[in-house]
């Protein structure tokens, strides 16, 4: 599985979970459109952006530019939803993500995570960079 896909200048990003276990070996990319999670969650989200842009704009957003990627690539390192002491290589992903988002500062952040890192990334970063961050939460079973 590709580790992004996306243009990392462009406004929209997607950050998804982890590689999804039973799947990271079948799937092409992170959000994969043959992914049930890419249907059940972003479909509704990206049909209300297109929708508005196309009233305000009369044009559509390039979702071929959307940067998509996952917090955390390996499932198997993702930290219980529990844990406040995360291992360090999940710490590296993190660091690395919010390096990325200074960077480039896109203007939304969609964060589809089950555990609770996506705050880090906004952390200590300035008001000045203006990205908004819309994290949708899922509730593991």
């Amino acid at each position: 599985m590709e580790k992004e896909i996306g243009n990392k200048d462009f406004a929209i990003w997607l950050l998804g979970d982890s590689n999804p276990k039973n799947w990271q070996d079948i799937l092409l990319a992170p959000l994969d459109p043959r992914h049930p999670a890419r249907h059940s969650i972003w479909t509704s989200v990206l049909d209300v952006i297109q929708d508005e842009v196309f009233r305000r704009c009369r044009t559509r957003v390039d979702t071929s530019a959307i940067y998509i990627r996952n917090a955390i690539e390996d499932p198997s390192m993702k930290p219980p939803s529990d844990t406040v002491d995360w291992k360090e290589d999940v710490i590296s992903y993190i660091d690395e993500l919010s390096k990325l988002l200074k960077q480039h500062r896109p203007i939304l952040l969609f964060c589809f995570v089950l555990v609770h890192f996506h705050s880090s990334l906004l952390d200590g970063r300035s008001n000045r960079n203006q990205t908004r961050l819309l994290a949708i939460g899922v509730q593991s079973r």
